[in-house]
Formats: C-alpha cells, structure tokens, sequence
C-alpha cells in the first residue's frame, strides 16, 4: 500500500510540478536573486582561507557538489531525495577515504562517531545521520537505495 501511495504521489507532483514552481518562482524570485548572488560569492571563497587543508578542498565536496547542483532537475519529492542521498553518500564516502589515508586503517577504528554506511542486498542504512533526513525512511527511497 506505501508503494502505491507513494507512485500516486509522485506521479501527482510530477504532473503540478511546473504550476507550482512556476507561482513560487514569481513569489520568491527577488530573494532567490539574492540568494543567488550571495552563494555565487561564497563560490569563489577559497577552502583554504577557511581552514580547510589543500588535500581535503575538493576530495570531500567536489562529487557531492555537482550531485547537489541536479537537485533542480528533479521533478518530484521522490527525485530530489535521491539526488540528496547520493550527495551525502558522496561527503560519508569521502570522508571514510580521508580518514583511512591519513590513519592507515579503517575509519570506524580511528573514529567510532562518523559516519557509517552499511550496503545491504536491496538497501543501505546510514547510521549516526539517517534519523535527521526522514526522506530515507521513505517507502519508495529504501527499496531503490
């Protein structure tokens, strides 16, 4: 029954999409442009100045910033959850990587509190952060993931 709610659901989004984007655009256009001139200026702060290390700038944010980009060509909930899971699988997957090549050994050894991702047959579950995204406990996303 979740899986037929949540076709319908995704099917009746998909199809009001373009309706209700295009009101919330004309609604929110003029902080959108503002939103948008203040992130395009955050775009061009280097890492660095910030504290971040040169090897970790683009390692850990490069893939999962041009997953989060898409996020616009998705057309319902269901869409923009999955581009959402992929970016933060991205940022738990890089960071597991920096960990191991700057400890030598596993990440869940050196850092028992980051981030764990488990694959399983038909699923993953990410622990210590999957409770504060509730679109991974939706129906439809656990059977793809």
């Amino acid at each position: 029954m979740n899986q037929l709610w949540s076709a319908c659901e995704t099917w009746v989004l998909g199809s009001v999409y373009d309706k209700i984007i295009g009101a919330c655009k004309q609604m929110f256009g003029r902080s959108d442009k503002c939103l948008d001139a203040n992130l395009a200026r955050l775009d061009k702060v280097d890492p660095i100045v910030l504290g971040v290390r040169s090897e970790f700038k683009e390692f850990v944010l490069g893939e999962a910033l041009s997953q989060f980009r898409m996020i616009n060509r998705g057309r319902t909930p269901l869409e923009k959850a999955i581009c959402l899971r992929k970016s933060i699988n991205c940022i738990i997957e890089g960071i597991q990587t920096v960990i191991s090549s700057c400890s030598g050994t596993e990440a869940s050894r050196v850092c028992p509190n980051t981030f764990q991702r488990r694959d399983y047959a038909h699923g993953c579950e990410i622990s210590k952060f999957a409770g504060f995204l509730p679109f991974y406990r939706h129906p439809c996303l656990q059977q793809i993931m």
